[in-house]
C-alpha cells in the first residue's frame, strides 16, 4: 500500500505477455509498478520487470527471469 503508484491515477499500459498471462504497467507522477498474473494451469517464465513488491505465492526470480506458478500474481516495483 505504501508504493506511490498504487494511489490515484489512470495510466495503465498493457504489456506483451504469453498466452494465459496478463501484464500491465501502472504509472503515476510518483512512480510505477508492473503486475503480472499467470492465469494458466502451468508455471510460466517471464522477464523480471523490476523488484518484487508482493506475490500471491513464492516465486523464483533470478538471472533476469522469474517463474510464476499457475494461478499466481506478482506486483513489481518498476
Amino acid at each position: 500500500r505504501a508504493h506511490p503508484a498504487l494511489g490515484a491515477g489512470r495510466d495503465i499500459t498493457w504489456l506483451p505477455a504469453p498466452d494465459g498471462v496478463l501484464a500491465f504497467r501502472r504509472t503515476t507522477s510518483a512512480g510505477s509498478f508492473v503486475c503480472t498474473v499467470n492465469l494458466a494451469s502451468s508455471p510460466v517464465a517471464l522477464p523480471t520487470p523490476g523488484t518484487p513488491l508482493l506475490a500471491s505465492t513464492e516465486i523464483a526470480p533470478g538471472a533476469g527471469r522469474a517463474v510464476l506458478p499457475a494461478d499466481s500474481a506478482v506486483w513489481w516495483a518498476a
